[in-house]
């Protein structure tokens, strides 16, 4: 992805998801994050400080269709191994 904010917000916005969707898995944040790593390389902190923001309201603005990020959304979890 090109670095620009829409992007940045997008790849939070995937890393968001993909948290919820593992922790109603039951599966820990520490686990997780060695998942994300692998494909957005990252340290704890900015995984955590990542699901801190408040993506959704900084995509509203922007006036993203979330239609369309669930499509993407969906094919990023499937490349992130559970």
């Amino acid at each position: 992805m090109a670095y620009n904010n829409l992007n940045h917000y997008k790849q939070i916005y995937f890393i968001q998801q993909y948290t919820l969707k593992m922790q109603k898995k039951g599966i820990k944040n520490v686990r997780i994050h060695e998942n994300l790593s692998k494909v957005y390389p990252m340290t704890i902190q900015t995984f955590y400080s990542y699901l801190a923001q408040n993506v959704k309201a900084k995509l509203r603005a922007m006036k993203v269709d979330f239609n369309e990020l669930k499509k993407e959304s969906e094919y990023i979890n499937s490349i992130i191994p559970e």
